[in-house]
């Protein structure tokens, strides 16, 4: 939308460059600036200058954009490594209580989430007080926080593409459209 004043701006300038000329306005108080050749190229190089303006901020741009998908890819990976991470521990978790408390093997096996672990220590206080287990809950809570943490990175990370995909004061057409494995993010554009 507003692109498009950044190409027309230039045209428009040099065009009233043109314009004065014919009709002999001066808007310069010199002799020697009322030289049509003098005002077409002064007026040519500030569009120009404009038009570079625009197109260097659109290539960099777009690079923070390429910079953005690849951080949301690798957030992605990393947070897939650490929710692997997160029940694996689960797993050697729920082995060693069983192992520790076969009373309460039934209860710890009946589709118990990460979340729940805490609410175990509250219905079994037994339970809270090996220190292998608390450290364990903790090492799980660490990798949760991490896990969210990633998470928030990479909503910020869309905000700022869908910004700059949208902006107006950009060339949109030269910044790079979404990848096919980020749509999920994408899914209002």
């Amino acid at each position: 939308m507003y692109s498009l004043f950044f190409i027309l701006v230039p045209v428009l300038i040099v065009g009233l460059s043109i314009f004065l000329h014919i009709f002999g306005i001066s808007i310069y108080e010199h002799e020697s600036y009322n030289n049509y050749k003098t005002a077409i190229v002064s007026w040519s190089a500030v569009a120009f200058s404009i038009f570079i303006i625009f197109v260097v901020s659109s290539f960099c741009n777009n690079s923070n954009q390429v910079d953005n998908y690849l951080k949301i890819e690798q957030l992605e990976k990393q947070k897939k490594i650490l929710t692997n991470k997160a029940e694996y521990l689960s797993k050697i978790f729920e082995n060693a209580l069983v192992k520790k408390y076969p009373a309460f093997e039934k209860e710890i096996f009946s589709g118990m989430k990460t979340e729940d672990l805490k609410m175990l220590f509250i219905k079994y206080p037994e339970i809270k007080t090996s220190i292998t287990t608390i450290s364990f809950v903790d090492k799980i809570d660490k990798l949760e926080s991490d896990i969210y943490k990633k998470e928030l990175l990479i909503q910020e990370y869309v905000q700022q593409c869908k910004f700059r995909k949208n902006n107006p004061w950009l060339y949109t057409s030269l910044i790079k459209d979404f990848p096919e494995n980020l749509k999920m993010y994408f899914k209002d554009e």
